[in-house]
């Protein structure tokens, strides 16, 4: 993820999204890894694909369904992701 924001940030925009996109073929354990790349994207004005980020990462960390607002209060990265999201839509 910090070598697509160097390219990024090199003017190497399409070497970035090519990171990016083998990055989302390995479906990555971490959830945290979803919100940061959504950042990244936004940043790059790219909110299309930001939201196919943060959604996946929402799906991720909450198993799919999120059930209560306890859940919510419990996981501040499942909020922080879900907060993210709503704000690129």
């Amino acid at each position: 993820m910090n070598y697509a924001r160097f390219l990024f940030d090199d003017g190497q925009a399409d070497r970035a999204r090519e990171v990016l996109g083998a990055l989302w073929t390995e479906h990555p354990a971490d959830p945290r890894v979803y919100p940061d790349v959504g950042d990244l994207l936004v940043d790059q004005d790219d909110l299309r694909e930001a939201d196919r980020w943060l959604t996946a990462g929402a799906t991720r960390r909450s198993g799919g369904v999120i059930r209560d607002s306890e859940q919510l209060a419990t996981d501040p990265s499942l909020a922080e992701s879900l907060e993210a999201r709503a704000q690129v839509q």
